[in-house]
């Protein structure tokens, strides 16, 4: 799109804004692009962690922060060479348009580079916004605040680019020297967007927009409203809605505060209605299951979607009709009286590769997103999610068949380049390059050319989680880049081919429960049945705001796992063992952990008389402990570390004791305003990574994982494998198992022949009388 079409694009939109804005917004003030920390009257301010900032205000206007950290930059960035380049994707929301922009640039170079000849060139959509000249007395640092023009930033996909031009001499020069370079802060450098909302027009045929835009870089912020303190039906209908939200959102987090009979003051929000729970000022008549779409009373550029039904069924069916509905309804109402959830068996998760067959990466990744430019191509990622509960032993893990395509020429040096493989941030591999043979110089000269190779690479079971990411890093080293020695080529291009595939084709389902770690990364063992058919949520009988929040944060997290919604979960209050029979069993808060002290009877942790304590070992289990190989922590060190916390909030997990098949997980904390924290907390890779055990708890920033209780396998191993893999953890017992089997074989077997030969010595005995 060129720039006059650009402008041509803003005019019209702003056109549009004249005859639908309220006269109050017209008279408004021109905000700046900087996001101040204070929030004015009227205001909504809402800062993720230490990442996006952002700010809604009651005239439609939203300011957003975004560091390029933000933005999935997860280094400081070096631009390195006589053009270094690097692009940083960002969206704006169809509903939205952009009024006011800036880049704020923090960087140093190589006091080296000559100011005439090296410049820093920023790049919106392919159209210079500003070239920098970098002279020798700022090269230390330099912040720069650069104004953008707002019709370059189109809705929907767009791109920021940072182009380093670097020169180090006038005569001819290394392309690669180390003087040649530039390096961005990933964390003081930032967009500020200041977008002015279009006045809201409900609709059901954008679902799951403007609730969700698929564009907006910052965390989905999306209320739930009910009546007053929602009852199961109500629990169950909101599971699934946040399950489809939670997993829309997946890239870039969600959060689902509460509203009892009170709407948000600014924005979207979804309201859950029956008959005799109407939320105040939006009553209405409901004859089924259906949805409707309203402005927001407090927002005239916010939107309410309303789920409705007669009962708790029809409601579930409501919701569960707009979890699976996205792209088939039309206008602001949509009935849903024919509409039946489809019902999703074990591991049928659509986001978890299956065991079953090989998967080629350009199912898993956009083959674009396989392909690296330049000198280094930078990190080729392809990112892929598991059931948690995958078991490979006695292999070591899944396979990838790599296919590879890469520059080959005299410029290359094959002997020091290379291909390394990464899994989840753990090297596994370098991947080779082959040599260019004389075949290649008689046949191709010596020009440039490509190379295509294959390797395979085992993806071993300890590096392999719910969610995993393959990394390809290419050093591709020139084979002589002297002053004046030759050049490299232009457009260097190197990439991992889509056909290249993983396996996981004889991993079995089997864990070796209680492990935190499978919950944290994937929800397991609730995610088995993706819909959550075999899930029981307890929750307190009178759950507030903050635990209905934290059961839709959860319920979000294991739609983000899956990508199914939990259509199917069911919501108690407390522990029926008719009820909890063949289920797994989540309890959210701790008054739903008081109310049902028989579940808990043997947990590592159960709440007594006010507060948590940990359990206390018998001396046998003691004993049988210190001779397991897995390692079982003293109880002791779990209450020293709740006095530290100043308060228990953590999670717990224990066989049930209605099903020895199943398992129950709490999540717990003295307060309950503290629950939502917790189970955002639990979404970030920190904790991912620290999880594990049967016990964990919260201390300050981090976990701190505990092993209190026995462990149990669940999954579908056959025997011979159980009783294989006891003696491989055990070798001691593994030895004495093999003493004990050779005398067993031994002492038979001398007997046997013993009276061979006595036999044959009494016959020979015989004859020579």
């Amino acid at each position: 799109m060129t720039r006059s079409a650009r402008i041509a694009r803003l005019a019209a939109a702003a056109l549009l804004l004249i005859a639908t804005v309220a006269p109050a917004q017209a008279q408004a003030p021109e905000a700046t692009p900087a996001v101040r920390p204070a929030s004015p009257a009227g205001a909504d301010s809402l800062a993720v962690g230490d990442g996006f900032q952002v700010q809604r205000q009651a005239n439609g206007r939203r300011q957003v922060r975004a560091r390029l950290r933000d933005l999935r930059i997860a280094d400081a960035v070096r631009l390195a060479g006589v053009q270094g380049e690097i692009g940083v994707p960002f969206g704006a929301r169809a509903d939205e348009v952009l009024s006011a922009a800036s880049l704020t640039l923090d960087f140093a170079y190589s006091p080296a580079l000559l100011p005439d000849l090296s410049s820093l060139t920023v790049i919106i959509n392919g159209e210079v916004v500003r070239s920098v000249p970098l002279p020798r007395q700022t090269a230390d640092g330099l912040r720069l605040d650069i104004p953008i023009e707002p019709a370059l930033v189109t809705p929907g996909d767009n791109r920021l680019n940072l182009r380093l031009i670097g020169h180090y001499t006038r005569d001819c020069e290394d392309p690669l020297h180390n003087s040649l370079w530039a390096n961005i802060s990933n964390s003081r450098t930032y967009l500020d967007l200041t977008f002015q909302k279009l006045a809201a027009v409900p609709d059901l045929s954008r679902f799951p927009a403007p609730f969700f835009d698929a564009h907006d870089d910052t965390p989905l912020r999306l209320p739930f409203v009910f009546a007053g303190a929602p009852g199961d039906g109500e629990l169950q209908a909101a599971a699934a809605m946040a399950g489809a939200f939670g997993g829309w959102a997946s890239y870039r987090g969600f959060s689902f505060p509460v509203g009892l009979n009170a709407l948000p003051e600014l924005g979207d929000g979804v309201v859950f209605m029956t008959p005799d729970r109407m939320v105040a000022g939006l009553e209405r008549p409901i004859t089924g299951p259906s949805a409707s779409v309203v402005v927001n009373p407090n927002d005239p550029f916010g939107l309410l979607l309303l789920v409705m039904g007669t009962n708790a069924a029809e409601l579930r069916r409501a919701a569960a009709a707009l979890a699976y509905g996205e792209g088939v309804m039309e206008g602001a109402q949509a009935d849903f009286s024919s509409f039946e959830p489809p019902v999703l068996g074990a591991y049928e998760a659509p986001r978890w590769l299956g065991a079953n067959r090989v998967v080629p990466l350009g199912e898993l990744t956009d083959p674009r997103e396989l392909v690296g430019q330049g000198l280094p191509p930078g990190r080729l990622s392809s990112s892929f999610r598991l059931a948690p509960d995958l078991f490979f032993w006695p292999r070591e893990g899944g396979r990838l068949n790599a296919r590879y395509r890469y520059p080959r020429g005299e410029w290359l040096d094959a002997d020091r380049s290379r291909l390394d493989l990464s899994l989840n941030g753990q090297y596994l591999r370098t991947l080779p390059l082959a040599k260019r043979g004389w075949f290649d110089r008689v046949t191709q000269g010596a020009g440039s050319g490509s190379a295509e190779s294959r390797a395979t690479a085992v993806l071993p079971s300890y590096a392999l989680f719910g969610q995993n990411r393959l990394d390809f890093f290419y050093d591709l080293q020139p084979a002589d880049t002297g002053a004046c020695t030759g050049r490299l080529p232009n457009e260097v291009q190197a990439s991992i081919l889509p056909t290249s595939t993983v396996d996981f084709r004889g991993g079995r389902h089997a864990a070796l429960l209680p492990d935190l770690s499978l919950f944290a990364g994937g929800g397991f063992p609730f995610t088995r049945t993706p819909d959550l058919g075999e899930t029981a949520v307890i929750m307190p009988a009178n759950a507030g705001a903050a635990e209905t929040e934290a059961f839709l944060n959860l319920m979000g997290q294991f739609g983000d796992a899956t990508g199914a919604p939990a259509t199917r979960v069911t919501v108690a209050r407390t522990a029926q063992p008719d009820r909890l029979a063949g289920k797994d069993v989540l309890v959210i808060g701790a008054a739903a952990a008081a109310a049902a002290p028989e579940l808990f009877e043997k947990a590592p942790a159960r709440w007594r008389q006010g507060r948590f304590e940990t359990a206390r070992a018998s001396p046998l289990s003691r004993t049988m402990s210190r001779l397991s190989p897995i390692r079982r922590d003293d109880p002791s060190v779990a209450e020293a570390a709740l006095a530290a916390a100043g308060g228990a909030e953590g999670l717990a997990a224990f066989r049930s004791p209605y099903d020895r098949d199943r398992s129950v997980v709490a999540v717990f904390a003295g307060q309950p305003t503290r629950l939502p924290a917790l189970t955002t907390l639990l979404a970030t890779d920190r904790a991912k990574s620290q999880a594990a055990g049967d016990l964990v708890l919260r201390v300050g920033p981090n976990l701190r994982a505990f092993q209190i209780g026995p462990s149990y396998w669940t999954g579908d191993l056959p025997p011979w494998l159980h009783v294989a893999y006891w003696f491989a953890q055990r070798p001691l017992a593994l030895a004495a198992a093999t003493l004990l089997a050779a005398f067993m074989i031994a002492v038979p077997l001398h007997l046997l022949l013993k009276r061979r030969a006595n036999r044959r010595l009494g016959q020979m005995a015989g004859k020579a009388k």
